[in-house]
C-alpha cells in the first residue's frame, strides 16, 4: 500500500501544476505529448526504484520476510509505476489540483476493498470480482504472496487460496501490471493531447 500511495500521490498533485507549462510550450511547438510523457517516465523510473527499494528494504528486515528480495522489490516497483501511471492519468483529467485530490481516493480506495486486502475475494459480490484484474495493488499483492509463500505446504496453499492467488501465474500478474502501465500512460497522453488541441 505504501508503494502504491507513496508513488502515486506526488504525481497526482504535481501534474496539474506542470500542465499549464506543457500547454504553453506545446502550443509554441517546442515539443509534443509523446516526448513529454517519455521524458517524465524515464525521470520517474529511478525515483520510484529508489523509493520502493527503501520501503522494501525496511519492510523486509523489520518483518523478517522469507521472500526473494529481488522478486519482492520488483513487485513493489511495478506497483509504484502502475500507481503513478493512474495518478498521471488522473492529473491529465483534472483541471485543477483540487480536482486531482478529489479523484485520487476514487481510484485508490476501491483497490483496497476489491483487491482482497480488507475482505476476501469470495466476499466481494460476483459482479464486481472482475475488477481485481485491473487493480495494480491486487496484481502486485499476488506477486508478493507468491514469493513469500513459495514453498508448497498446506498452510501456504491455504493462504494463497484464501487470497485468490494461483501458483505459476507470476508472469501473468507481472504482464498485467506492465499492460496497466502502458494503458494508463497512453490514456493520459491521449487526454492531454486532446486538451492541448483545444488549448490552441
Amino acid at each position: 500500500v505504501t508503494s502504491m500511495v507513496g508513488c502515486a500521490q506526488p504525481m497526482a498533485l504535481s501534474f496539474p501544476f506542470e500542465r499549464p507549462v506543457f500547454m504553453k510550450e506545446h502550443t509554441n511547438g517546442l515539443y509534443d505529448v509523446v516526448p513529454y510523457f517519455l521524458s517524465k517516465f524515464f525521470v520517474e523510473i529511478p525515483v520510484v526504484m529508489c523509493q520502493t527499494l527503501l520501503g522494501v528494504s525496511i519492510s523486509y528486515l523489520l518483518m523478517a520476510l522469507q521472500s526473494q528480495f529481488l522478486m519482492l522489490w520488483t513487485a513493489n516497483f511495478l506497483l509504484g509505476i502502475a500507481s503513478a501511471s493512474i495518478a498521471i492519468m488522473l492529473g491529465c483529467i483534472a483541471n485543477r489540483v483540487s480536482d486531482a485530490v478529489e479523484l485520487f481516493p476514487l481510484a485508490f480506495i476501491p483497490q483496497l476493498v476489491l483487491g482482497g486486502f480488507l475482505i476476501q475475494m469470495d466476499q466481494v459480490p460476483k459482479f464486481l470480482r472482475w475488477v481485481k484484474w485491473i487493480c495494480p495493488l491486487k496484481m502486485a499483492g499476488n506477486l508478493c504472496l507468491l514469493t513469500e509463500f513459495r514453498e508448497d505446504t498446506p498452510a501456504n496453499n491455504q493462504t494463497l487460496s484464501d487470497n485468490s492467488v494461483t501458483r505459476g501465474k507470476e508472469w501473468l500478474y507481472a504482464t498485467i501490471l506492465i499492460v496497466m502501465i502502458v494503458v494508463f500512460r497512453t490514456t493520459g497522453a491521449l487526454i492531454l493531447k486532446r486538451k492541448a488541441a483545444h488549448f490552441m
